[in-house]
């Protein structure tokens, strides 16, 4: 008899530990294999701001000479070998707020914080403030 797929449990993938798969400068060896490893059996998520933070860093990346315009070629297929799945339902700024405040943490990083929550979902982070924040709200890291 057939089982049926076991279901893949839910990582909100920040943009620091998304950072460290792609920056080579930011690349922890065993945090990037730890979560590389992981990717067969999650499913990663992010908020609609995501975007905007890898664009950001990518581009801030490219200014400062950290990688060059030919390093976004592999960088964009390995995001989408990832398959990170951006929620676009927006997040209330009321409950950011009040997410930011109880964690100390800002708006943007209360965004990932506040998803993990919601959807009972792990968190991926490099981010200090954020593993913090994600341990004192229950939130198991990986």
């Amino acid at each position: 008899m057939a089982t049926a797929p076991r279901s893949k449990s839910l990582v909100v993938l920040d943009n620091s530990a998304a950072l460290g798969l792609l920056l080579p400068d930011e690349r922890g060896a065993e945090s990037t294999a730890h979560l590389m490893a992981q990717a067969p059996y999650v499913q990663f998520i992010a908020p609609a701001l995501w975007r905007y933070e890898i664009a950001n860093a990518l581009n801030m990346a490219l200014r400062r000479g950290r990688i060059e315009k030919d390093d976004l070629t592999w960088m964009y297929a390995e995001i989408k070998n990832l398959d990170i799945r951006v929620l676009d339902d927006e997040q209330s700024p009321e409950v950011l707020v009040r997410t930011a405040q109880s964690s100390g943490l800002t708006g943007y990083d209360a965004a990932y914080l506040e998803l993990a929550v919601r959807l009972n979902a792990k968190l991926a982070t490099s981010d200090k403030q954020l593993k913090a924040a994600a341990i004192a709200s229950a939130i198991e890291l990986i």
